[in-house]
Protein backbone atom coordinates (compact mmCIF):
# COMPACT_ATOMS: atom_id res chain seq x y z
CA UNK A 1 0.00 0.00 0.00
CA UNK A 2 1.24 3.14 -1.09
CA UNK A 3 2.40 5.76 2.16
CA UNK A 4 0.83 9.40 1.47
CA UNK A 5 1.42 11.45 4.09
CA UNK A 6 0.65 10.98 7.40
CA UNK A 7 -3.08 9.67 6.43
CA UNK A 8 -1.59 6.66 4.72
CA UNK A 9 0.57 5.94 7.10
CA UNK A 10 -1.99 5.12 9.87
CA UNK A 11 -4.27 3.15 7.89
CA UNK A 12 -1.00 0.87 6.84
CA UNK A 13 0.22 0.73 10.50
CA UNK A 14 -3.80 -0.22 11.67
CA UNK A 15 -4.27 -2.65 9.25
CA UNK A 16 -0.67 -4.81 9.42
CA UNK A 17 -1.23 -4.46 13.57
CA UNK A 18 -4.98 -5.70 13.32
CA UNK A 19 -3.48 -8.71 11.14
CA UNK A 20 -1.09 -9.07 13.14
CA UNK A 21 -2.84 -9.31 16.79
CA UNK A 22 -5.68 -11.31 15.00
CA UNK A 23 -3.52 -14.13 13.61
CA UNK A 24 -1.93 -13.99 17.45
CA UNK A 25 -5.25 -14.25 18.95
CA UNK A 26 -6.43 -17.45 16.70
CA UNK A 27 -2.43 -18.90 17.37
CA UNK A 28 -3.03 -18.31 21.43
CA UNK A 29 -6.83 -20.02 21.17
CA UNK A 30 -5.29 -22.76 19.45
CA UNK A 31 -2.90 -23.35 22.08
CA UNK A 32 -5.11 -23.02 24.59
CA UNK A 33 -7.20 -25.47 23.08
CA UNK A 34 -5.21 -28.12 22.59
CA UNK A 35 -3.72 -28.24 26.55
CA UNK A 36 -7.30 -27.93 27.54
CA UNK A 37 -8.29 -31.26 24.86
CA UNK A 38 -5.40 -33.61 27.74
CA UNK A 39 -7.37 -32.79 30.41
CA UNK A 40 -10.81 -34.30 31.06
CA UNK A 41 -13.50 -32.15 31.31
CA UNK A 42 -14.30 -32.71 35.56
CA UNK A 43 -10.57 -32.01 36.25
CA UNK A 44 -10.69 -28.48 35.45
CA UNK A 45 -10.93 -27.33 39.09
CA UNK A 46 -7.86 -27.06 40.84
CA UNK A 47 -6.38 -24.99 43.89
CA UNK A 48 -5.98 -20.97 43.55
CA UNK A 49 -2.38 -21.23 43.48
CA UNK A 50 -1.83 -24.13 41.29
CA UNK A 51 -4.24 -22.61 38.69
CA UNK A 52 -2.05 -18.73 39.30
CA UNK A 53 1.30 -20.24 38.74
CA UNK A 54 0.16 -22.06 35.22
CA UNK A 55 -1.51 -18.44 34.36
CA UNK A 56 2.03 -16.96 34.83
CA UNK A 57 3.79 -19.56 32.67
CA UNK A 58 1.26 -19.08 30.06
CA UNK A 59 1.67 -15.38 29.86
CA UNK A 60 5.27 -15.48 29.89
CA UNK A 61 5.46 -17.92 27.08
CA UNK A 62 2.55 -15.22 25.22
CA UNK A 63 5.16 -12.44 25.60
CA UNK A 64 8.52 -14.48 24.37
CA UNK A 65 6.14 -15.95 21.34
CA UNK A 66 4.86 -11.60 20.77
CA UNK A 67 8.93 -10.69 21.04
CA UNK A 68 9.96 -13.49 18.45
CA UNK A 69 6.94 -12.88 16.17
CA UNK A 70 7.74 -8.93 16.02
CA UNK A 71 11.13 -9.75 15.83
CA UNK A 72 10.66 -12.19 12.71
CA UNK A 73 8.19 -9.65 11.20
CA UNK A 74 10.83 -7.05 11.49
CA UNK A 75 13.53 -9.24 9.47
CA UNK A 76 11.21 -9.23 6.14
Amino acid sequence: MPQAGDFGSAINFFLYNTVKILFMLVLIIFVITVIRSFFPPKKHFMARRELAAYFGIVALAIVCIGYLFNAIVRLY
